[in-house]
């Protein structure tokens, strides 16, 4: 008799602990549906192959055969990019939820961070902590050591 260890399973609390344990989540996923995947994706290949070599039926219009045939096989197919698209939404389920619950509220604590330094320096005086440098002045048009420019800035 062979004891088993009680399987773990997955909850919320768990899915958002760390992104680490998601991408785990995801792959374990993945790795579930791909062998289902890979099957349906042989099983719909045999099929059409065998539909399309078998004799037409009596009555037949012409074509009438290979479209029985795709119109019998379709159902595979959907079936096939339904689970491409249950993969798709196990990775869009990732990005948002990385997105809306794991940066969404470190930007905005930054935004926070930032409105509260600006409040501090308006209730401060408004002085700036670093002085911005003060402007040079322009040399004279008429004292200009270039030879070659000079007589651009004494005509005008």
């Amino acid at each position: 008799m062979m004891t088993d260890k009680p399987r773990r399973m997955w909850t919320p609390a768990l899915l958002s602990e760390s992104p680490e344990k998601r991408q785990v989540h995801l792959e374990q996923r993945r790795e579930q549906l791909r062998p289902v995947l890979e099957d349906i994706r042989r099983l719909a290949r045999e099929v059409g192959v065998d539909l399309d070599e078998r004799a037409k039926l009596e009555g037949d219009l012409p074509f009438q055969a290979a479209l029985r045939a795709r119109h019998t096989v379709k159902p595979l197919k959907q079936v096939i990019a339904d689970l491409e698209r249950v993969i798709d939404h196990l990775i869009a389920y990732n990005a948002r939820y990385t997105q809306a619950y794991e940066k969404l509220p470190k930007e905005r604590a930054k935004k926070a961070a930032d409105k509260q330094r600006l409040r501090e320096l308006k209730a401060g005086g408004g002085k700036a902590e670093i002085e911005a440098p003060a402007a040079e002045a322009e040399p004279e048009p008429d004292k200009d050591a270039s030879a070659l420019f000079g007589h651009l800035k004494r005509g005008a």
